[in-house]
Order: C-alpha cells, then sequence, then structure tokens
C-alpha cells in the first residue's frame, strides 16, 4: 500500500482527482524487482510514509481534474480502443524545488498522448504544461542513481492499454475498460 492509499484509507481527502493507467501484475512486478535490484535502500528518499519505492506501478494518464465524479471520465473517453504502449530507457527527473531526484521508466507510443489531449478538455488545474508519459520507480536523494540514466534493460517491453483508473479526490477509485 502507497501513502496515498494509506491516507484514503484514514479518509483524507486529496485537491484533485487523477486518471492513470495502472501496469498489469507481471510487468509491475518486473519494474520493481528492476528497481530493487539496482537501487539500494540507502539511496532513497524518504519522507514519513511518502516517497521511497513506488509501491503501485502506474503511468498517471491526467492530474488535477476537479471532478470527483467518474461519469465525466467515461463520458469523454467513451471512444477510445485498446493501444499499446512500449517501455523505453530509464531516465531521472530532476526537480529544481524538491530534495529528491525521480528515477523513472520512458513511455513511448501515440496512444496516452491522445488520452491526455482528450482528458484535457476537462476543468483541470494541472501546472504541468507538456504531458510526458513516464513510470515512477523511486524517488531518490539528489545525485544519486545518475548512472542508471541511459538503462536499457526494461526497454522494448509491449504493454496492452485496455483500461484506466480513475482516481476521485475522494480516494475512491474507478476502473474504466475500453
Amino acid at each position: 500500500m502507497n501513502w496515498l492509499e494509506k491516507l484514503a484509507k484514514k479518509g483524507i481527502k486529496y485537491d484533485y482527482s487523477s486518471v492513470q493507467f495502472d501496469f498489469p501484475t507481471e510487468i509491475a512486478t518486473k519494474i520493481k524487482n528492476w528497481g530493487k535490484k539496482h537501487i539500494s535502500d540507502s539511496d532513497l528518499y524518504t519522507e514519513g510514509d511518502k516517497y521511497a519505492r513506488e509501491n503501485e506501478i502506474h503511468s498517471t494518464v491526467k492530474y488535477g481534474l476537479i471532478t470527483a465524479s467518474v461519469e465525466p471520465i467515461k463520458n469523454k473517453i467513451k471512444d477510445i480502443k485498446p493501444f499499446y504502449i512500449t517501455l523505453g530507457e530509464i531516465s531521472r527527473f530532476v526537480p529544481a524545488d524538491e530534495e529528491y531526484d525521480v528515477v523513472k521508466i520512458e513511455i513511448k507510443g501515440d496512444g496516452l498522448y491522445k488520452l491526455n489531449k482528450i482528458l484535457c478538455k476537462l476543468k483541470n488545474e494541472d501546472s504541468h504544461p507538456e504531458y510526458k508519459p513516464h513510470c515512477t520507480i523511486a524517488y531518490v536523494k539528489k545525485g544519486h542513481c545518475s548512472e542508471l540514466s541511459g538503462n536499457g534493460e526494461l526497454e522494448g517491453i509491449r504493454v496492452k492499454v485496455d483500461e484506466v483508473t480513475f482516481s476521485s479526490k475522494t480516494g475512491e477509485k474507478s476502473k474504466i475498460k475500453f
């Protein structure tokens, strides 16, 4: 259980809703195992129950949605058909205003971009100007794990996307099949 799920169980609500693609168990396990093999516990950044290793292996499609209801999402994406994505190289995101770096996998494929573009038409407060699909593996201490960038061990894995998860700002989750 990740820190967001722990907060939801405690009845804590979020500022916004989001839509994400949850990786199938087999692929998620590969990604988690890769992270455990290449990222030592001493490299992890932690802050209470937050950060460290990502337990819920996913790719966020759209964050910052105002609605708490799944219905507007279902209506917007009702014509989407299943599609494939491909895992790319490992890379790092280095947020300037944070005390951690993010180790992630790049994701290739037009389907997530198309889905994001459709969901951007809904009222939202997303502050990221450009959508860059990725899958977070872990949050690490600033400057750690830079040698992992460019690693291609997971590159080329194809994954079918035939559903997404709507995570409401109330903490409820709903699966939406294509």
